[in-house]
């Protein structure tokens, strides 16, 4: 079994602005670099006697500060390698606008819905497909650290728990917390393959 330690950035310009940022490149808060750091601290117990094999971050600076911040603070060496499978959801024109407004557009539907898309953007489902397809080309035996964001999290969490696509969106994503899971070696092909069909 391998360890997958997922963390969704910490606050950002955007969070605290109660907007949708998106694919927007917003820096993080000075909160959320003090969230990050606090997180490093915790990150030797939270491996739970595993070795970290790798740090994969979004190439979004929310990300890649809370992955930089958490390795100096954890004091590890590990490189971090960027990638855009594992941005966050393209929000079209959704971003820069106040999440309560993009709420009351629709108030009967989840504006993160596995198969909605933002005019001009990305589903859920368009999300995972390409996320999965990047983590199912790892194949780390100990453990691997993913920084990324909400809606790219909602959906991989949502996917190894099982959780009705139907309602995915509706998933929580704290920023700053691990969220972790042990899986076996191929779930994540299994997970790509079902996407699929």
């Amino acid at each position: 079994m391998t360890r997958w330690l997922f963390v969704r950035h910490g606050e950002s310009t955007a969070n605290l602005a109660k907007t949708y940022s998106g694919q927007t490149d917003v820096p993080l808060t000075q909160r959320g670099h003090r969230q990050a750091t606090t997180l490093g601290h915790k990150l030797a117990e939270r491996l739970g006697g595993r070795s970290l094999e790798a740090v994969w971050s979004s190439d979004l600076q929310r990300a890649i500060r809370t992955a930089e911040c958490m390795l100096r603070s954890s004091q590890s060496d590990l490189p971090i390698h960027t990638h855009g499978a594992l941005r966050e959801q393209n929000l079209g024109m959704w971003e820069g606008k106040p999440i309560e407004w993009v709420q009351s557009q629709s108030p009967n539907q989840t504006p993160m819905a596995w198969n909605r898309r933002a005019p001009g953007g990305e589903s859920l489902n368009d999300v995972a497909r390409r996320a999965v397809a990047l983590l199912a080309s790892l194949h780390p035996s100990e453990a691997n650290l993913i920084v990324s964001h909400g809606g790219l999290l909602r959906a991989i969490i949502g996917l190894i728990d099982g959780v009705p696509k139907s309602v995915i969106g509706e998933t929580a994503i704290p920023n700053a917390q691990f969220i972790i899971r042990d899986m076996e070696n191929g779930r994540w092909s299994a997970i790509a393959d079902e996407l699929l069909r």
